[in-house]
């Protein structure tokens, strides 16, 4: 049977020119942008060519990787491609925009190309091609491809006992136990592990329609008017609070900017949240203003569920 999938490319996480929120001057992201692919929820790996956008904005992928994936046939000799699945076939010559679809000609505006030694094809004309669909969202890095069948938390990690966190309290140790919710244990989850779905962690009340689960697709550092946001994307709960966590045991609380809140299409939440807070001042940090994002070892999610959700930060540096 052909197989059916729906391609979403949606950009976000980790840094990259993203577009402003209504209101909002100019953004700047930080870093080197990834683009990832999603297979019916979990991210394929790329051990060493990135997906990445062509000067025609058009996202090239490494061949083999996403083709042997979705279970189509890949042969390349003298600088000819020939993918096949179910009966169709497709041949592309490196750096041609013109290929053949079943034999006939068909020219697009991207053409496949080799860098490190690895072949790149335009992800759009071969799915196409191949009769699966494409959607292009914009806020995620994040190529779907089939089922947007997020993991749950649960089934990707095992919870670790909080007595291990602690010392990111240790100026304000009551901060942990502040909501009155018991909790034993966090789930200290990878950047690489995103998207992820948080279930709500108690009994669901239908006259909350916001308090059900939530899926956390992720997270960048951005610059608008010349102030150090953390750009957040999740779904379920319309609104949550975050921790930045420290060694230094300083749990810095941070409230999002109404100002800068968002609506993706299908609902979803795209926050911004403030790097800097004089508040922290009285929270026992003089020098507040010069904390940096390398500083942040955890981005804690106040999320209403079992345990604590503890996002690594990828930039954090010891």
């Amino acid at each position: 049977m052909k197989r059916k999938f729906v391609f979403t490319l949606s950009l976000l996480l980790t840094f990259f020119l993203t577009v402003p929120a209504a209101g909002a001057a100019s953004s700047i992201s930080y870093g080197i942008p990834n683009i990832n692919v999603l297979l019916d929820g979990k991210r394929l790996a790329f051990p060493d060519v990135w997906p990445q956008a062509d000067a025609n904005q058009r996202v090239l992928v490494p061949i083999r990787v996403v083709s042997e994936n979705l279970g189509a046939k890949v042969d390349y000799a003298n600088n000819k491609i020939t993918i096949s699945q179910d009966g169709k076939t497709i041949v592309l010559i490196i750096g041609s925009k013109t290929a053949t679809v079943d034999g006939k000609a068909v020219t697009f505006d991207s053409a496949a190309v080799v860098k490190n030694n690895r072949t790149l094809v335009p992800l759009r004309f071969v799915s196409e091609a191949l009769g699966q669909s494409v959607e292009w969202n914009g806020v995620d890095q994040y190529v779907w491809i089939g089922k947007k069948d997020v993991p749950v938390v649960d089934d990707v990690i095992k919870g670790a006992a909080v007595e291990e966190y602690t010392y990111l309290f240790s100026k304000h140790p009551n901060v942990l136990t502040s909501s009155g919710v018991p909790r034993t244990e966090v789930w200290d989850i990878k950047e690489s592990q995103l998207p992820i779905m948080i279930p709500y962690g108690f009994k669901k009340d239908p006259s909350k329609p916001d308090s059900w689960d939530s899926i956390f697709y992720g997270f960048s550092i951005v610059s608008i008017e010349g102030k150090k946001y953390i750009k957040i994307h999740y779904s379920g709960t319309s609104h949550i609070r975050i921790r930045l966590l420290t060694d230094d045991g300083i749990p810095r609380g941070r409230a999002k900017n109404p100002n800068l809140s968002a609506k993706d299409t299908d609902g979803s939440y795209i926050e911004y949240y403030p790097l800097l807070n004089s508040g922290d001042e009285l929270y026992g940090d003089p020098d507040w203003n010069k904390l940096q994002i390398s500083d942040v070892k955890y981005i804690q999610l106040l999320y209403d569920s079992k345990n604590y959700v503890f996002i690594q930060n990828p930039y954090y540096k010891s």
